[in-house]
């Protein structure tokens, strides 16, 4: 009920005409579809990641999507999921709120998520645990989906493969908007060449060492085609 109420109340007159002014430069950047993420003052603590829990509305075309997206994203903060996992930890649900980050759409060939460190051998600290999926990498956040899984050694650029990912099929950008599923032309083909590990990885090096943390840095990452893009860092926190 409290999702719908969210989903249904008309947005501030003022902010939405700002929202519809914010797409003209993003749309003069060649922007095919914009990603509308989620953001709570809520995630990154202390024993509590909250990567996941929220709603992300890939491929938003046009100013009506865009403040649906907006709403839909604020009213994700109270999916039962999200409600239960604050429950367990025992944070107080009426001191959570929700941000919105709007990105430009990437139609990625290969995303995932890469940890500057061995999450299995946490002693190995030089070496990068990378999960990728052909196509977008929403399943691979969602952990809906078994992803390519691979170590790389900083020190050394050697790499150890864990798991292949051999789906049927991928998501990709719907032209109408959205995303759609279609069958994967590399059904059990590596996702990434040791070339683009090789180019991720140190990347990531670079970011962990930018942002200075202690703890290890989890990195949401894309390729198209061989082209890097990075669109989210935040700190790392174990199970």
């Amino acid at each position: 009920d409290i999702r719908k109420r969210i989903m249904s109340a008309p947005l501030d007159a003022e902010f939405e005409s700002r929202l519809t002014n914010a797409l003209a430069p993003l749309a003069s950047r060649g922007a095919r579809g914009l990603f509308v993420r989620s953001s709570t003052n809520a995630e990154d603590l202390p024993g509590f990641n909250g990567a996941g829990l929220y709603d992300t509305v890939p491929n938003v075309q046009g100013a009506a999507e865009l403040s649906a997206a907006v709403r839909k994203v604020w009213a994700s903060v109270w999916n039962l999921r999200a409600y239960e996992e604050r429950q367990h930890f025992g944070i107080d649900h009426r001191e959570v709120y929700g941000a919105v980050l709007v990105q430009i759409g990437i139609n990625a060939t290969a995303a995932g998520v890469l940890v500057t460190t061995n999450i299995f051998e946490p002693e190995e600290k030089d070496s990068y645990t990378i999960n990728a999926k052909s196509g977008l990498g929403m399943r691979v956040v969602q952990g809906k989906r078994v992803p390519e899984q691979l170590i790389f050694d900083t020190t050394n650029m050697g790499i150890k493969v864990l798991s292949r990912s051999a789906e049927d099929t991928m998501l990709v950008f719907d032209e109408s908007g959205g995303v759609k599923e279609v069958t994967n032309p590399d059904k059990g083909m590596p996702i990434l060449s040791d070339a683009r590990v090789m180019q991720l990885g140190m990347a990531a090096k670079e970011v962990a060492e930018l942002f200075g943390w202690k703890e290890p840095v989890d990195i949401e990452w894309l390729f198209k085609e061989y082209e890097l893009f990075l669109v989210q860092a935040r700190p790392y926190v174990g199970n």
